[in-house]
């Protein structure tokens, strides 16, 4: 049996998260002048070791993909699993950066990695400015991305690419490069590819990557994931201890009373309402990681970050710090809507319990049944409210069966309720009470699941339903045969017959269709005004609206790589709101599930039994 001094030498050599608190690896640290010093983990670094080690025990070959905030150790680290893969096994190794410079950052920490290093890996080598060797067959290259056959000449083990989002600047076809190299990586467990970036804009490689990426944190507790997958790694910048200045309580105080005072930092309260957790001692802090600084003292180092290292600039300050990956593309790029107000959103979502399932109609009233996620043809986000208006826009794409391309938009139908008062005199923002499904169903299909949920929101006629004509494809002339849809008609002024005339649902072009967005970002926007806002309950058209963008064409659409079905749907009932109608209840609308019917109904039983003994 080993000894616990070989045990810890194995498990050093095995993870790189061992070595690299070990008194074997030794570092430069901010302070150079200090010399050469034993690192320690932050939580950006310990969460990519997690993920790591995920990977290798799940067998799976490791796709990791880092938004890296500023100077807080990404690449040191990276460069670590660089050199450690070196170690352990013969590979061959390639990092790459747009330009030379990108690269030499990493390329240094691995010198000293290797001249330090204390470590019996059983294997020698040296690394010089150009290339790395070992003894047992390791080989690790440096290559740019402007040299469009870039690392393509063999097959790698260990693939790290830095500042991808950047290499757009200089590198004609980045795309392309950064896809070809990563062919030259075989999907086998036991290989690594890390894409690492500071955000660069809302579109490129590096984005789209990150989009179809999973987040660490679902990977980690366990959700399944597809060979050759990319898990996406994100730190917000309130996760470091050296993102705090200790402070006296005199200078907290004086933090207190200015949050928010000057515009070159404000967004402080937002950030403590967002993000402010109390310990069990009642100090605050910014999330949970940080337990030694509070609030007051984060908040002062992100005041002398703003105005030190970004010239009094937070937005970018926001990109090079951001406090969530979200934030970080926006500032970044052109995201259309607000996403400060999308975020509060997204965390209202925690407490959304969404009901999925089919209606039913019993003696002409719709019945809303519980179903499974997969079963189910809409999904409740609140229930109807008497004396609340409700409208049901509606953005339809073509009929599955007349569908082409490999990735065609979905229909969009929601319910929207207006904002209202509520008997406390509390406002209630605006909100997506349900919706029928994402889906590519024909038009017939579609208009099935429409007038049931229609005439859930509605009383003896459905609720206000408003057609995007466009794309109408016959669902508005379906509507009509059932005689109690109320259908949303236009004014438009008929330059054949010189008069107004009226019209079905609502027509977009060019111009319209940007007044519907602008409608929905100004309520997106004014979120956290009393008698404005809008609540989007929908996950996935939340995500829609966190990546709808304004190209540099001018126009409003889905970043590459969406869909803005739902966006614009939504948009169009933000837009209609007015015409809203009020939901007056005929009868019970909501069925019980058949377990809890079953349940009820042998409960009766009993009693009626026990009546008779």
């Amino acid at each position: 049996m080993s000894n616990p001094r070989e045990l810890i030498e194995r498990l050093r050599r095995k993870r790189t998260g061992v070595w690299f608190e070990s008194p074997h690896c030794k570092i430069f640290g901010k302070d150079r002048s200090a010399g050469l010093v034993h690192p320690k983990q932050n939580y950006l670094q310990r969460l990519i070791d997690k993920v790591i080690v995920e990977f290798e025990e799940r067998g799976l070959p490791v796709r990791i993909i880092i938004l890296k905030p500023r100077q807080k150790g990404s690449t040191t680290y990276g460069a670590a699993i660089d050199y450690t893969w070196l170690r352990r096994k013969s590979v061959s190794a390639v990092v790459i950066g747009g330009q030379v410079s990108q690269v030499d950052e990493a390329w240094a920490m691995i010198q000293t990695y290797q001249k330090n290093d204390t470590c019996d890996w059983g294997n020698t080598g040296e690394v010089n400015s150009k290339s790395g060797t070992w003894s047992h067959g390791s080989r690790l290259i440096r290559e740019t991305a402007g040299d469009a056959r870039a690392g393509i000449g063999g097959t790698h083990q260990v693939l790290h690419c830095f500042e991808v989002a950047r290499w757009s600047e200089g590198v004609v076809n980045s795309a392309e490069v950064l896809t070809n190299i990563m062919k030259c990586v075989p999907l086998l467990p036991g290989t690594l590819i890390n894409l690492e970036s500071t955000a660069e804009g809302a579109t490129g490689a590096f984005y789209q990557h990150w989009l179809s990426a999973m987040d660490a944190e679902d990977f980690l507790d366990g959700k399944e994931l597809m060979t050759g997958s990319f898990v996406r790694i994100f730190a917000s910048w309130f996760q470091f201890s050296d993102s705090a200045l200790r402070l006296t309580p005199e200078q907290k105080a004086a933090i207190e009373n200015t949050l928010d005072e000057e515009p070159w930092y404000m967004g402080e309260q937002e950030l403590i309402e967002t993000y402010g957790v109390r310990d069990e001692n009642g100090v605050m802090h910014l999330g949970e990681e940080v337990t030694e600084f509070d609030v007051w003292e984060q908040l002062a180092w992100r005041r002398w970050a703003i105005e030190n290292e970004c010239s009094s600039d937070i937005a970018k300050f926001e990109r090079d710090y951001p406090r969530s990956w979200r934030k970080a593309f926006q500032k970044s790029g052109d995201q259309r809507f607000n996403a400060t107000m999308l975020e509060r959103m997204r965390k209202r979502l925690r407490n959304i319990r969404p009901q999925h399932g089919i209606i039913e109609m019993s003696n002409r009233r719709p019945v809303f049944r519980s179903t499974t996620e997969g079963e189910a043809t809409v999904t409740i986000f609140e229930r109807p409210i008497p004396g609340c208006r409700y409208i049901m826009p509606i953005d339809p794409m073509t009929g599955e069966t007349q569908v082409g391309g490999t990735d065609p938009d979905y229909h969009g139908a929601f319910v929207l309720r207006a904002g209202y008062w509520d008997s406390s005199g509390k406002w209630v923002r605006a909100a997506t009470a349900a919706r029928v499904k994402q889906c590519r169903w024909d038009i017939d299909q579609l208009e099935k699941a429409v007038y049931p949920l229609g005439l859930l929101y509605g009383s003896a006629m459905t609720c206000k339903i408003a057609v995007e004509m466009n794309q109408d494809k016959g669902i508005t002339e379906l509507l009509k045969l059932r005689g109690n849809a109320d259908l949303y008609v236009r004014e438009f002024f008929n330059q054949r017959e010189a008069r107004t005339t009226n019209a079905f649902g609502y027509q977009t072009n060019v111009k319209t269709r940007e007044k519907l967005i602008e409608k929905m970002a100004a309520m997106i926007r004014e979120w956290d005004k009393i008698g404005e806002g809008i609540d989007i309950f929908c996950p996935i058209a939340l995500e829609q609206a966190e990546n709808f963008v304004r190209k540099k064409n001018g126009r409003s659409e889905a970043a590459d790589g969406w869909h803005d079905d739902d966006v614009l749907a939504i948009a169009l009932g933000c837009e209609l709101i007015g015409h809203a109608t009020t939901h007056h209840p005929v009868a019970n609308i909501f069925a019980l599930p058949p377990d809890i019917r079953a349940l009820r109904a042998q409960e009766a039983g009993r009693k009626m039994g026990s009546a008779y003994s």
